[in-house]
Formats: structure tokens, C-alpha cells, sequence
């Protein structure tokens, strides 16, 4: 018999973003990863020691890990060390355990983990009430978490026991953290800001945040594929079946987790060619420490297998995933007969004192509604953004539906790439974006053009205006047209004129 073990963090994305402090939100995702990678394995090996007992790793990384034991006895104590070690050190973090026995001689572990994600699935359903004390009636309150404090910070701020270990993880571990990430060019040394002050600045333009979540498409399906071309290639349900499924499934998670990594380090390294064009362009704002080590505006917070989720400088926000994107796709898994690996990602921006869990929440919903865009069968990287200028506007559906009358003043989710059929993609609004932003146009009449737009007049405006010949005189070519199959397509881009710039300068 085989016991398998699923362990997994509970709510992540509470965990990590409830605060507004990045160093905070550095370490919660640093202590996530910690406790699914390296705690876990430490725990593992000890008890493997202890018991004398195989004990193996078939899945790590993404706040979950699963491991398999030959014992039930080991599998137990697993459970309860790592429960017993997160209630101790991790105030906050909690974790959720499945266990699955199977006969690995006669059963396959592709069943055997089916049943085992569905126990788990079914123990998240019927979770009970968590149950804290928010206050003792003599304590100080924790911003952060508003839970009683136990300690103050080096701001002299008072602070919970949760936030004290965020804290202390970021400050001890943050620079070994995504260092493999950073561009490696002679010369020159890099680190990703640590603070949100280094992200933006002091205008009006420079005070927002982009907040980009970024999530592979159809993984599932993928693993699905993954299994029956496995089954093909072996038929017989014994050990050895079982054997080699756990390498090449292990090899697969790593190695889609390794493309994620490797897009995202291709797309820090043409930040960093073109980071002496952005500042020179005013775009952001130079920032190096006294040893000489450059600031990119940018700081990831989860890269874990498809998932990754990073806060930057809002003019940029949207370049840096495209690139990303884009060299997501340059990657094909040849063990999933050449499948193309594709993404969609949402990204909210906002101001900087924005709360940070709402923008996150925000985030996932934009990443979301790009997915559902994707039609029948199709494959292809989608891109969802909303600018937030004040306070919180409500879900998603009622922001479109009420600033975007219907949604029919944004053409928004955006394809990552040319289609031929389509209009709301990438290309497209850069297309437009050159135009509206050559210069040649007057800011007064892009903003009337605007409000017209919002007031369900645009078409009279161009008309009335004679917009439309004017930039076929001061520029010389025809402006495409402004709605397309009901859709408009230049709100969005007046949205995005002082948002959305290139990372290189053309």
C-alpha cells in the first residue's frame, strides 16, 4: 500500500495581500512557499530517517504539495508535525489535509490522486468556522491584521504576531527570493523594489500601482491530456506504471514551472536594456541605491508553477505582461505532443494607497473574465485591465455595466495577439494608442472626444468636429473606425494614454 498526503494553504490570497505594507506581503509569500517547499521536505526526510521508509515528492510549489509515504504511520505524523509547526511558528496560515491509500500494485495513482484532490475538495466544502480573538479589551490593535499586538516595528507601529513573522521573513530572506529572476549583465547590479515608494512617485500620473495576475489557460485539460498520453504508453497498473507516472508528472509540473520562471526573467532582462530609455523618456523614475544597484519598478509576489503575480509601476504595468506573455508562448510541451502553452492575465490598477486586497481581489476577477472570453476550443493569451481613480467601484460586471454603458464603450479583454476576425486585441489598441498620441491632436480635443464618448455621442462628436478629417490632414491617413461590431475601441485607449508604454523606445 501507498499512502498519499495533499497538503495545501488556505486562503492564499488573504494571507498574503491583507495588508497595504509590501514588506509584509513580500514575506507572507515567501513563508507560503516556505512551508510547501522546504519545511515540508525537512519534515519528510526526518520522518523518512525516523521510520526508516520511502517517502516521496510528487508535487511542490503553488501553496500545495503532495508526498507519498509507505506507511500510514508516517503519513500521520506528517500531517501533525506540519500542522503542530505552522500553529506554532505561523500565526495565521492555515492548512488544509487529505489522505488517500491505494494498492500500487493493482491500482493506478492516476485514480488514487483524483480521489485524493476530491477529499480535499470535499473537507474545504464543509470547512467550520474559523475562530480568533480580535481583541482582549487591554491590547493594542495590529493595522495590519487587526489582531492584538505583540511587538512594534521599526516605524514604531504596533504589530500582531502574524505580521511580526511576515516581517522578520521578508527582512531575512526577500534578497534570496526571485534573486534568480534578476538580469545578470557585467557591470551592473539589480534588485526589485522593496517598498511601494519605489514602484511610483510624486505626480498625478505616477501615483498608481499596477497589480498584474497572470494564470495559465486550461491547465487542467493539460494534465487530462498529460494522462491519457501516459495511459497509451503504458497499459499494465502495477508499480512500475505507478513509478514512472510519478517522475514524468513531477518532471512536467517542474518544467512548466520553469517556463513560467524563464518568461519572467527574459522579461526583467529587456527591462533592464531599456530602463536608461524609460527614465530618459520620463516614463519612471530613476532610482539607485548608494552601492550602486539599479531599482526595477517591479516586485513579484507569487511565481509558483502557472501563477504569477507581480506589483509594478502602473505606466509599464501592462508592457511587463505582454512580454511576459508573449515568452510564455515561445514555449511548447513536446510531452504534450507540441501543445503551445498560452495565459490570460488581469491587471488593476490603482492608487498607491489603495487597499492592496481589494486591488488583488480586482485582479483575479480581470484574469477571470479573460478566460471566460476564450471560445470553444480555443487557446489563445487574453489581457483584462481597469484603471480604479478612486475609491472602490463595486464587481467588475456592475463597473461595465454602469461606467461602460453596457460594456459597450470598452472592447476590453484584449487578445494578446493579432486575430484575424477580431478587433478587441493587443495590436489593435496600439494602433489606435499611435494615433490618438502622436502629438498632432490637441489634449482638449482628445478630452472632449472622451467625454462625448462616455455621453453615447462619439460618432456626432467626430462628425461635428470633423475629426476625423482633420487627422486625415494633419497626418495623412485615414483614423479606422472607432466602433466596431458595436464595440468601441478608443475609450479604452484614451483611458490608457498616460498608462500604457512601450519598454523599449521605438
Amino acid at each position: 500500500m501507498e499512502f498519499l498526503v495533499v497538503m495545501e494553504v488556505s486562503q492564499k490570497q488573504n494571507y498574503i495581500f491583507k495588508t497595504n505594507r509590501l514588506a509584509e506581503n513580500i514575506g507572507a509569500s515567501i513563508l507560503i512557499r516556505s512551508i510547501t517547499e522546504s519545511l515540508a521536505k525537512e519534515i519528510a526526510v526526518e520522518i523518512e530517517e525516523k521510520y526508516q521508509q520511502t517517502c516521496e515528492i510528487i508535487l511542490e510549489g503553488g501553496g500545495k504539495s503532495i508526498y507519498a509515504f509507505t506507511s500510514e504511520e508516517c503519513a500521520r505524523e506528517f500531517v501533525r508535525r506540519m500542522s503542530r509547526t505552522a500553529l506554532e511558528k505561523y500565526p495565521g496560515v492555515e492548512l488544509f489535509f487529505a489522505r488517500h491509500s491505494y494498492n500500487e500494485s493493482s491500482q493506478t495513482i492516476i485514480d488514487a490522486m483524483n480521489s485524493l484532490y476530491q477529499k480535499l475538495e470535499e473537507k474545504k466544502a464543509v470547512r467550520e468556522s474559523a475562530f480568533r480573538i480580535f481583541d482582549l479589551g487591554i491590547t493594542k490593535q495590529c493595522e495590519s491584521t487587526q489582531l492584538p499586538a505583540v511587538a512594534v516595528n521599526e516605524s514604531g507601529q504596533y504589530i500582531s504576531a502574524e505580521s511580526k513573522v511576515k516581517l522578520e521573513v521578508a527582512k531575512e530572506k526577500q534578497g534570496e527570493i526571485f534573486t534568480q529572476l534578476l538580469p545578470a549583465a557585467e557591470g551592473k547590479k539589480y534588485r526589485f523594489a522593496n517598498v511601494f515608494a519605489e514602484l511610483g512617485g510624486d505626480k498625478d500620473s505616477k501615483s498608481f500601482l499596477a497589480l498584474t495576475v497572470i494564470d495559465g489557460n486550461k491547465m487542467g485539460k493539460k494534465i487530462e491530456k498529460f494522462n491519457d498520453i501516459f495511459l497509451k504508453k503504458h497499459s499494465q497498473a502495477d508499480c512500475t506504471f505507478n513509478t514512472a507516472y510519478k517522475q514524468e508528472y513531477r518532471a512536467l509540473s517542474q518544467k512548466i514551472d520553469g517556463l513560467y520562471k524563464e518568461a519572467m526573467k527574459k522579461t526583467m532582462e529587456h527591462l533592464a536594456i531599456n530602463i536608461e530609455s524609460l527614465i530618459k523618456r520620463d516614463i519612471i523614475t530613476k532610482r539607485v541605491d548608494e552601492d550602486g544597484t539599479i531599482v526595477l519598478p517591479i516586485r513579484p509576489l507569487i511565481l509558483a508553477g502557472d501563477d504569477i503575480c507581480f506589483v509594478s509601476d502602473a505606466r509599464i504595468g501592462l508592457a511587463l505582461t505582454k512580454e511576459i506573455l508573449l515568452h510564455i508562448e515561445e514555449s511548447v510541451l513536446e510531452e504534450l505532443d507540441e501543445m503551445k502553452m498560452c495565459a490570460c492575465a488581469g491587471i488593476a490598477i490603482v492608487k498607491v494607497r489603495y487597499p492592496f486586497y481589494s486591488a488583488h481581489e480586482l485582479a483575479e476577477e480581470l484574469c477571470h473574465n479573460a478566460k471566460a472570453a476564450l471560445e470553444e476550443g480555443e487557446d489563445e493569451s487574453i489581457i483584462d485591465f481597469h484603471i480604479v481613480q478612486g475609491e472602490k467601484e463595486g464587481s467588475l460586471s456592475q463597473i461595465r455595466k454602469e461606467k461602460y454603458k453596457g460594456a459597450s464603450l470598452t472592447n476590453k479583454p484584449l487578445y494578446l495577439k493579432k486575430q484575424a476576425s477580431k478587433s478587441n486585441t493587443i495590436p489593435v489598441f496600439e494602433e489606435h494608442l499611435k494615433i490618438l498620441r502622436s502629438g498632432k491632436i490637441g489634449r482638449s480635443a482628445l478630452i472632449g472626444y472622451r467625454t462625448a464618448l462616455s455621453n453615447s455621442a462619439g460618432k456626432q462628436f467626430i462628425t461635428e468636429k470633423r475629426f476625423k478629417e482633420r487627422l486625415k490632414k494633419e497626418l495623412g491617413f485615414e483614423m479606422p473606425d472607432s466602433y466596431v461590431n458595436g464595440k468601441c475601441i478608443d475609450f479604452d485607449v484614451l483611458e490608457m494614454l498616460d498608462m500604457y508604454n512601450l519598454l523599449e523606445e521605438v
